[in-house]
């Protein structure tokens, strides 16, 4: 039987068309909208090339605000102690921070702004805005701050040194740099033409100083962790859609060894205390029930081999290694009292109150991607004997993100509204 076509034919042109009409005038609103609200930004400079520096600017004083939490409740109003427990460092947004031994406090804040808070006083050290800041790191003594900022292709690194105020500019092309955990030096990833990347490390202590080449490898979307100072980690950025790895790479043997491989959804927290292959845990790595949602934490020595489950969940982006000694009884010393005073390596984790929540979800990616936030309560882990203490659990939703410990005190930052927060953990 014959079916006469050309109507119907050309009611699907005409329908096409129409489909095709809205879809050009969609992505005609949405390029007028990134055109004229994203703001303007410097175009980058060819790779290879000489670096741009962020636009300097005088140093502003300004009075810094306790803040409040997202749903009531009132932490203190800057460092807190053993009384005060739980406070509010900084009201300005921060991206990066580091703490000194006197309590001060020098933030990135996600606009570029450089700042030290001072028992509340905020000075700006560099009142410069960055536009596309994508990342940002102090280094080990907290005197140099590193900022990428530009085209993710082709982005630009500057390093800004607190005691002169100024800024230094290093080549274009500079890939995941980090900061040496004992010195000035830096090591990144550089992309080559023949689609190779190359780990190379470079003194930021000298103005003249040139790239020290360590070796090329054939990856794609590697970042890189230096957590001691012979070892540097290269891992695959991590996703649940993909199998992810990790390598160790040994500066003093120049040597490049497997930590673990293909592992779905792969991310992981470093030691920063492994000096060698002991037997102490190195890592605390997270992996994805792919397909199913959720994960499991474990924690694995250099070798990759399984030390000790964790019978919680969180991400390894939520927990902070630290060294640390035995808390004695009241008036006993080192020399009277029986428990071990040994250093032993503590695991601290922002842990999200609602499990069933955290396990239904496609991990670790919504979590990176802001799809989801949580209610965190803090914990501290023996990593030898998996012993686990309750730290605090603060009064309102805190999303912890960006552990670290100083004078005894916890801070993080809080995604809900990026400010940072501090816990004492003197008893």
């Amino acid at each position: 039987m014959l079916v006469k076509t050309d109507g119907i034919a050309n009611k699907m042109t005409r329908r096409y068309l129409i489909i095709g009409v809205v879809i050009i005038v969609i992505l005609g609103l949405v390029a007028i909208w990134w055109f004229f609200l994203r703001g303007t930004t410097t175009p980058p400079a060819p790779a290879g090339s000489t670096g741009i520096l962020p636009q300097t600017g005088g140093a502003q004083t300004g009075t810094g605000t306790s803040g409040n939490l997202p749903s009531g409740g009132n932490p203190v109003a800057g460092i807190p102690n053993a009384a005060t427990k739980f406070g509010v460092v900084s009201d300005e947004p921060v991206l990066a921070y580091f703490v000194d031994a006197g309590n001060n406090v020098i933030i990135v804040e996600p606009d570029g702004k450089i700042a030290r808070v001072t028992n509340g006083q905020t000075t700006f050290l560099s009142s410069s805005q960055i536009a596309n800041l994508m990342a940002a790191s102090f280094s080990y003594d907290g005197a140099k701050a590193l900022v990428s900022f530009g085209d993710r292709d082709n982005p630009q690194t500057s390093i800004f040194d607190l005691a002169t105020k100024a800024w230094a500019p290093l080549t274009m092309g500079i890939i995941s740099p980090v900061w040496s955990p004992s010195d000035y030096r830096i090591a990144y990833l550089a992309s080559n033409t023949d689609g190779t990347k190359t780990l190379a490390t470079l003194n930021a202590a000298k103005t003249t100083a040139k790239p020290s080449t360590l070796l090329s490898l054939n990856a794609q979307d590697l970042s890189l962790v230096w957590p001691s100072k012979n070892n540097i980690v290269l891992s695959e950025k991590p996703s649940a859609l993909t199998n992810g790895s990790a390598l160790l790479f040994n500066l003093q043997n120049q040597t490049l060894t497997p930590i673990t491989l293909e592992v779905s959804g792969f991310e992981a927290l470093w030691n920063g205390n492994a000096t060698s292959a002991a037997a102490t845990p190195f890592g605390l790595v997270f992996s994805a029930n792919t397909p199913r949602p959720g994960g499991r934490l474990r924690l694995i020595n250099p070798s990759g081999n399984t030390v000790q489950s964790v019978n919680f969940l969180t991400l390894p982006s939520k927990c902070l290694f630290h060294r640390e000694s035995p808390v004695l009884p009241p008036g006993a010393s080192s020399t009277t009292s029986t428990v071990p005073v040994a250093p032993y390596l503590a695991l601290y984790c922002a842990v999200p109150e609602d499990q069933d929540e955290l396990s239904s979800a496609r991990l670790p990616d919504d979590y990176e991607q802001m799809a989801l936030f949580t209610a965190d309560a803090f914990y501290g882990i023996h990593t030898d004997t998996g012993a686990m203490d309750s730290v605090f659990s603060p009064p309102q939703n805190m999303d912890a993100a960006d552990l670290g410990i100083f004078n005894h005190i916890l801070f993080f930052i809080n995604r809900y509204d990026q400010k940072l927060y501090a816990i004492s953990l003197t008893q």
